[in-house]
């Protein structure tokens, strides 16, 4: 009957409580309701059916109260695994920007509408672009014809580009 309902409890607590302190209070659960079984079969003269239902849902909350200790065990180390990864792909990004920034080749990032992600130093020195300003997100025709190069490039990206400056 209500034995039953003790396996939700039980299932909560070893989400939520580390360790053998779940397991414990899955044992305290499976005593008092062995306890209760024994205590209606000499009271009340009941059948011995319900000790071994009792015995059986005592087993039943241990092996809720492990299956979710290691289920939630596994989903706290993928959590810690991708927080790692994702920690580790920002340290990534990061240092390719650096890298990019300091380069002395001019390199434009535009996404697939034109806007600019990513300009380095040497770039706004070859467009003749103040440093100071952010062109982030900004559209690549707003400051320069390349615009019209990268469309070129975007339409046939197997022809030569074009000379941006011809000589």
């Amino acid at each position: 009957g209500l034995g039953y309902l003790i396996i939700v409890y039980v299932a909560i607590a070893a989400i939520f409580i580390r360790g053998r302190l779940a397991i414990g209070y899955a044992a305290m659960a499976s005593v008092v309701i062995i306890g209760d079984a024994i205590y209606a079969m000499l009271s009340e003269a009941q059948q011995e059916k319900e000790l071994f239902a009792s015995g059986v849902l005592g087993a039943v909350l241990f092996l809720t109260a492990i299956s979710f200790q290691l289920l939630t065990e596994k989903i706290r180390t993928s959590d810690l695994a991708a927080a790692t990864h994702s920690a580790y792909a920002e340290h990534l990004q990061k240092l390719a920007q650096a890298i990019i920034t300091r380069m002395r080749t001019g390199i434009i990032v535009v996404d697939d509408n034109g806007k600019i992600e990513l300009i380095n130093d040497s770039a706004l020195q070859l467009m003749d672009l103040p440093q100071s300003k952010s062109y982030r997100q900004t559209q690549l025709k707003e400051i320069s014809s390349l615009k019209a190069i990268v469309d070129e490039w975007h339409a046939n990206p197997i022809s030569k580009p074009a000379k941006i400056h011809p000589q």
